[in-house]
């Protein structure tokens, strides 16, 4: 019986182990830490806010419905290769160690990445799209909601918040 129990024991571990590797594996072996909303979750930052009514958080479910696939095709589309983003990091580093304005860094990244027509096509895309989001989702916040947003987050990299 105590021979059985232990063999039982050696198998449910060995899956266990199994399991968390082929996991690990799966994620590309990548840890992933927290990390505030990204551009292309608008949706988070919204659904954290604690004093959402029911019909606001239905709404916000709506706006998600009708604009979460579009939106993630498109950032698939504009996606970077691991060769892109690094040459984007390191430009970005060089321009920002020269003292260059925000607007200059961007660009020298953006040039460093060498982006095909079709990721900026779905950077394109997905501008529009997050700006019909932000659109909606302004809609059917409150001033104070919004103001929270705002604190959390701030204004946003030198743009106009309404």
């Amino acid at each position: 019986m105590t021979r059985l129990c232990t063999k039982v024991l050696l198998v449910a571990v060995a899956l266990l182990v199994g399991v968390s590797f082929a996991m690990a594996a799966e994620d590309g072996g990548k840890k992933k830490g927290k990390r505030g909303p990204g551009p292309m979750d608008p949706f988070r930052a919204v659904q954290r806010l604690d004093d959402l009514t029911a019909d606001q958080k239905a709404k916000i479910e709506d706006v998600k419905k009708e604009f979460g696939e579009k939106l993630a095709a498109a950032a698939k589309k504009a996606a970077l290769n691991d060769e892109q983003r690094k040459a984007g990091r390191d430009a970005a580093t060089k321009a920002r160690d020269e003292g260059k304005s925000r607007e200059d860094i961007r660009k020298a990244a953006e040039e460093a990445q060498k982006l095909t027509d079709d990721q900026k096509s779905g950077r394109k895309e997905a501008g529009e799209i997050l700006g019909k989001i932000r659109t909606k989702l302004n809609e059917i916040l409150t001033d104070a909601q919004k103001a929270k947003l705002r604190e959390r987050f701030g204004k946003g990299k030198g743009k106009k918040t309404t």
